[in-house]
């Protein structure tokens, strides 16, 4: 199924603003332990909405656009965001009946997408991250992440079923 024109500007646009508040906003606060990472919430919550295929191009497209920024290997958080995506796009949870759930998944994501980082850092032989630095502030990117959520998912999942219902409409002939 290939993905409509309104999804992909949707998707597009989704990006490019979380990675203004990314690099503008979140980077720049002075909070505790590591930033909050808007652009993998917002992977996470097109993932539960909209599956598989939701999650692995949001996830490509939102790891692509945050390399070409940063100055770690092009591709890296490509493939974790992807990753990401393609496993949190097969839970079958109900995500958009419960705020539980959705927060639950973004905690567990957040860590294991922040340790296969790391690793994949250190396997491309790239030294220089600080484990001990890097982990230190994992908890409280865990807490910012988490605290995300119930503002990115519900609104990725009516904007998921808005599309939908209006390519269902417009593929049967309504206008």
């Amino acid at each position: 199924m290939n993905p409509r024109p309104a999804s992909l500007a949707a998707g597009a646009a989704a990006i490019i603003v979380a990675l203004a508040l990314q690099t503008t906003v979140f980077s720049r606060l002075p909070l505790p332990g590591n930033a909050p990472n808007l652009l993998l919430v917002l992977v996470v919550a097109a993932a539960l909405a909209g599956g598989v295929p939701a999650g692995v191009g949001m996830g490509f497209a939102t790891g692509l656009a945050a390399d070409l920024l940063s100055d770690h290997p092009l591709g890296l958080l490509a493939l974790v965001f992807l990753v990401s995506g393609l496993l949190v796009g097969r839970i079958e949870a109900p995500s958009e009946r419960s705020v539980f759930w959705p927060v639950v998944i973004v905690a567990v994501t957040a860590i294991a997408s922040f340790l296969v980082y790391l690793i994949v850092y250190e396997l491309i032989g790239r030294h220089g991250v600080g484990w001990r630095s890097e982990l230190r502030g994992l908890p409280e990117e865990v807490v910012y992440d988490v605290m995300l959520t119930p503002f990115v998912v519900p609104v990725v999942a009516a904007a998921v079923r808005r599309l939908r219902l209006t390519g269902t409409r417009a593929g049967s002939g309504f206008k």
